[in-house]
């Protein structure tokens, strides 16, 4: 596969398929971008443009996702990760977008290994799909919570979570609202 430059908006005609093969799609303009909501093998963001995630529908990878120094934007946004092989789930750097290193929804599918590979945020929806293994390595996965919206957890099929080989684990946050009272906070057994 080859590399395509984007270098302006991305669209397709009506009833149009976009099929990606092995090639990459970089997304290299200085300006502003709105990344589509398309099954990628990878992708790149490059230059230094803002890049907007795109709000409804998910942006699905089967190879790498390259995210370079960019600012990011999220609302609504899904990430699936839907390679047949070994993929890394790199975070979003701290100085790319405002909120850290946050996912809106992450969604790990298909088949295959999905690993961390450093601390990774979701503040929306976490799903594992299809017969994957997900690593945490030596990395946790965050669970967001604030004032507007608290993460959760799809429920798991097949999917298998391997803790070998680190210390990685899974926090769960809760906002709780600045009030003077009892509150009472348990997990599921």
């Amino acid at each position: 596969g080859g590399q395509i430059d984007l270098s302006g908006s991305w669209s397709k005609t009506t009833g149009g398929i976009f099929t990606s093969g092995t090639g990459t799609i970089n997304y290299a303009a200085s300006t502003t971008q709105n990344i589509a909501a398309e099954n990628y093998f990878n992708l790149i963001a490059s230059s230094t443009g803002a890049r907007t995630m795109n709000s409804t529908g998910t942006v699905g990878i089967a190879g790498a996702f390259t995210k370079g120094t960019n600012a990011y934007t999220f609302t609504g946004s899904t990430i699936d990760y839907n390679g047949s092989g070994v993929q890394d789930i790199d975070p979003f750097t701290a100085n790319a977008i405002t909120q850290g290193f946050t996912y809106n929804n992450l969604s790990l599918s298909t088949t295959g290994t999905k690993q961390l590979t450093a601390l990774t945020d979701v503040e929306g929806s976490f799903a594992l799909n299809g017969s994957i293994a997900f690593k945490l390595n030596a990395f946790d996965l965050q669970l967001k919570s604030t004032v507007s919206r608290t993460a959760n957890v799809a429920q798991i099929s097949a999917a298998t979570i391997d803790y070998t080989g680190g210390v990685g684990r899974f926090v769960v946050e809760r906002f709780i609202p600045a009030k003077r009272a009892w509150r009472l906070l348990s997990a599921p057994a």
